[in-house]
C-alpha cells in the first residue's frame, strides 16, 4: 500500500493538525516539506496539487485533497481502524461518511469557497457561547432558509445575525403574529419555496 503524501509546513497550525492526526492514528505517510517562508506553496509544482496554493494538502495514490478539515474527515473515514469519535467531533454523532474520492473533492471545493466568508467569525463566537453542536447546526439551517428568503446566493454574516436575533426574540416570547407570518410567506416566490423545500 502506498503511503499518503502530506504536503505541510510545521509552522502552519492546519498542517500540524494533519501530521499529528496521522501519527496518533498510525497512518503511514511521507511528509513533504513545503516552506511557506520561502513561498514554496506558490510554485507551479505545488499548484498542480492544490490550485489554491495553501497548506496542507495530501496525495493518496492519484487522489489529491486540500483543506485541513476535509483532509482530516477523509483520513478518518478512508483508513481502517480509526475510532469513530473523530467523525463524531467533526461531523456530529452518528453521521457516517464514505471515503468516496468524488465526495471528498466536492467537500474540498465547498470548504474553500466558504473560507472566504469567515470574516466576522469572532463576533459570532461570543454570541454562540454555550451552544451545542445541534444548536449550531440549527442556526446554520435557519440562516440558509433566511438566505433563500432574502434572495442571496450564499449565507452571509448578516443572515446568521438575523437568525440569532430572531431566536432571542422568540426566547423572550416576542413572536410574529399570524398575519405578519402569512404576509411574509406570501412574499416568497414559488422558486424560493422550491429551494426551501429541497433544503
Amino acid at each position: 500500500m502506498l503511503k499518503v503524501k502530506v504536503y505541510a509546513d510545521r509552522m502552519s497550525q492546519p498542517s500540524r493538525a494533519v501530521l499529528i492526526f496521522c501519527k496518533v492514528n498510525g497512518i503511514e505517510f511521507n511528509e513533504i516539506k513545503v516552506e511557506i517562508s520561502k513561498r514554496q506553496q506558490l510554485s507551479p509544482e505545488f499548484a498542480a496539487i492544490n490550485p489554491f496554493k495553501k497548506l496542507p494538502a495530501i496525495v493518496d495514490g492519484r487522489f489529491k485533497l486540500f483543506e485541513s478539515h476535509v483532509i482530516l474527515i477523509y483520513l478518518a473515514s478512508a483508513f481502517p481502524g480509526i475510532a469513530n469519535h473523530w467523525l463524531d467531533v467533526w461531523c456530529g454523532p452518528g453521521i457516517g461518511l464514505t471515503s468516496d474520492h468524488a465526495s471528498a473533492s466536492v467537500d474540498c471545493v465547498v470548504a474553500r469557497k466558504n473560507a472566504s466568508s469567515r470574516r466576522n467569525l469572532d463576533a459570532l463566537v461570543f454570541r454562540t457561547v454555550g451552544f451545542s453542536g445541534a444548536d449550531i447546526r440549527n442556526l446554520v439551517n435557519e440562516a440558509a432558509i433566511m438566505m433563500v428568503r432574502k434572495g442571496h446566493s450564499k449565507i452571509s454574516h448578516q443572515d446568521i445575525v438575523d437568525v440569532l436575533e430572531k431566536q432571542l426574540l422568540e426566547g423572550m416570547g416576542v413572536l410574529l403574529i399570524e398575519e405578519e407570518q402569512q404576509k411574509c410567506e406570501e412574499s416568497v416566490s414559488v422558486e424560493k419555496k422550491r429551494l426551501l423545500a429541497v433544503h
